[in-house]
């Protein structure tokens, strides 16, 4: 990662951790995190499944919300993240929780150090478009076992309305983000021997002005289930969605059977 990339990753991150509870949300009003019990609940699913006494690392780990579920699941975790601010939030949590087999240290993605084959499970939540996929990929891939697994909950590049307010909203993000292509997808199946994809969020997306309202929950539900009728009946709009749920499991270890 170019150094002025990570230093500005580091500051941007370390304001968003270091804010007071309570402020408003990074969307800037339009809360389209309201959607995420069903793409964020299917990203915790798989990374629960089967956790207890594995090596679980999470990149990005900030303040995560995983962190006592996991480490409560049995799983020995290790989170790393580029802000010194996160680490130092995530380990303070751990020690007013009392949870135990759980460490917190500053890393680059792109340049982990670890041993090979370490970690039975790689996971994150939206950071694989912060970074350099063939670095942060061949990385993921060294450190997983064999037969090991990495899941990852990422948002998509080519639903336009989503698009647009990414290009209306420049401060809520970093400059480096770059949401994952259908050739980013492709992509990532190099690395692994299996890639599965679940798609999330397209008609929902209807549903986030009525967010605070009574009629909320219903539409929710109503364009969820359209969502999976969609993606599962019209697999060409999948990429139309927001987010994806990605799930590698058993990286290749020969380098010459990478594609690029």
């Amino acid at each position: 990662m170019d150094e002025t990339i990570r230093e500005d990753q580091r500051r941007f991150f370390n304001a968003e951790y270091g804010s007071s509870p309570g402020e408003a949300p990074r969307d800037g009003g339009m809360n389209f995190y309201v959607l995420s019990p069903t793409s964020k609940g299917h990203y915790r699913e798989l990374i629960g499944a089967d956790c207890a006494g594995r090596k679980v690392l999470e990149i990005g780990c900030g303040m995560s919300g995983d962190l006592t579920f996991l480490s409560r699941s049995g799983a020995y975790l290790t989170g790393i993240d580029i802000s010194d601010v996160g680490v130092e939030r995530s380990t303070e949590r751990a020690r007013e929780e009392s949870l135990e087999n759980t460490e917190f240290r500053v890393m680059d993605a792109e340049r982990m150090q670890f041993a090979d084959n370490t970690f039975d499970l790689v996971c994150g939540k939206g950071i694989l478009h912060h970074l350099s996929l063939e670095r942060s990929l061949k990385e993921i891939q060294r450190v997983v076992k064999p037969g090991g697994r990495a899941v990852f909950v990422e948002p998509l590049a080519h639903n336009p309305a989503i698009s647009l307010y990414r290009m209306l909203t420049p401060k809520l993000r970093t400059r480096d983000e770059h949401p994952l292509t259908g050739r980013d997808l492709r992509f990532l199946k190099g690395f692994f021997h299996e890639a599965r994809y679940t798609y999330y969020h397209l008609f929902t997306l209807l549903a986030v002005p009525f967010a605070s309202t009574r009629a909320f929950p219903p539409l929710f539900r109503a364009f969820d289930g359209l969502d999976r009728m969609v993606f599962r009946c019209l697999p060409f709009l999948r990429l139309l969605a927001w987010q994806v749920v990605i799930e590698l499991r058993d990286p290749v270890k020969s380098p010459g059977l990478i594609h690029t």
